[in-house]
């Protein structure tokens, strides 16, 4: 996870951990959880790197979804209690991210109960709703940060005006949960930069899971990264998920059969060739070059379903306040079809 140097202070980033994630699909029985685990560990260790920030700030989507096994919810905030506890001058900021959200007004979410649960920790603040003004102390001065949370109904350049409206005072940097682009939809949630630019000339933002650097004119924007590569396509290194040829595979098992072990492998298989079936991994798909160019199996995993819901109930008209009830239940059938098991997340040794 990165380390930024904000005005000679330094604060950890920790991008988009997606706490109760599943990984389910090609993930064979004897390994379930095991993805899951490594999860926890970089978030604990995320946390870990705080001691001797000034702060650290989580980029959003803390949670996978609105609503989580409340198991996930108590060690995620057991956790943040722990550093909080243990680095009594670092700030601890958590900003709202779209995963974390609902488009029920009157939903309560996982991060809703994370809050409360913190209230008693000084030195750790969730932010959600309106954009804030955080001040850090830096000996001689306070140097100050803006924290724009994402929110389902307030674009993003409304949320960044509101708070140049309020509070047109330079700060160090901003820090959101922002697209790049529109990539031809709704530009609802793009870094509204030129408004920011009043402000700051540097951003920093989650939400786009693969790190990057992008300029706007005059100002710059960190994209830190999700915390873990969470699809193919996520990972330019290849530690995590690697994409090979059938013959590339199955001569590196000659070579050495555990090679794949700590792997999300997807092998592409050529016509009329078997698919492997017993490779140990951590997840294992199989993309046919005789198949359609579709990769179902890989895009299920980023397919927004929640996006999907609230075009079709909006094209039927279906009330808000059913809409509401059926967010509810499958939130709660979420939560019950992804309990991951009380023993994993826990940090050893903590």
């Amino acid at each position: 996870m990165p380390r930024a140097l904000v005005e000679d202070l330094e604060i950890e980033l920790l991008g988009d951990p997606h706490l109760g994630r599943r990984f389910i699909t090609g993930v064979p029985l004897h390994r379930r959880g095991d993805r899951e685990r490594t999860v926890w560990a970089d978030f604990h260790r995320s946390l870990r790197q705080a001691k001797g920030a000034a702060a650290h700030i989580c980029l959003g989507d803390l949670f996978d979804r609105s609503v989580v096994p409340f198991n996930v919810v108590l060690k995620a905030a057991d956790a943040y209690r722990r550093a909080a506890k243990r680095n009594p001058s670092t700030r601890f900021i958590v900003l709202k991210g779209n995963h974390d959200d609902s488009r029920d007004a009157d939903f309560r979410t996982a991060l809703d109960v994370f809050e409360r649960l913190l209230a008693g920790s000084a030195n750790v603040e969730v932010v959600q709703g309106e954009a804030q003004i955080i001040c850090l102390d830096a000996g001689d001065h306070a140097v100050r940060l803006a924290i724009c949370p994402w929110h389902p109904f307030t674009p993003a350049e409304a949320i960044a005006q509101a708070l140049v409206d309020q509070d047109p005072a330079p700060v160090a940097a901003a820090f959101g949960h922002w697209d790049l682009d529109a990539y031809g939809q709704a530009a609802d949630n793009v870094v509204p930069h030129r408004i920011l630019s009043a402000l700051t000339d540097t951003l920093y933002t989650g939400h786009v899971h693969l790190p990057t650097t992008r300029r706007f004119g005059a100002v710059t924007v960190h994209v830190v990264g999700a915390m873990q590569p969470y699809a193919h396509g996520e990972d330019p290194t290849g530690d995590l998920y690697q994409t090979l040829p059938l013959e590339v595979v199955t001569r590196a098992l000659e070579e050495d059969p555990e090679r794949f072990r700590e792997i999300c492998l997807r092998v592409v298989v050529p016509p009329g060739e078997a698919a492997p079936d017993n490779i140990e991994c951590l997840q294992l798909l199989v993309k046919r070059l005789d198949e359609v160019e579709a990769d179902a199996m890989v895009d299920f995993e980023r397919f927004d379903l929640d996006a999907l819901f609230d075009e079709t109930f909006a094209a039927h008209g279906v009330p808000a306040a059913i809409v509401g009830q059926i967010r509810a239940r499958l939130g709660e059938l979420r939560a019950e079809s992804t309990e991951i098991g009380p023993e994993i997340g826990e940090e050893v040794g903590s």
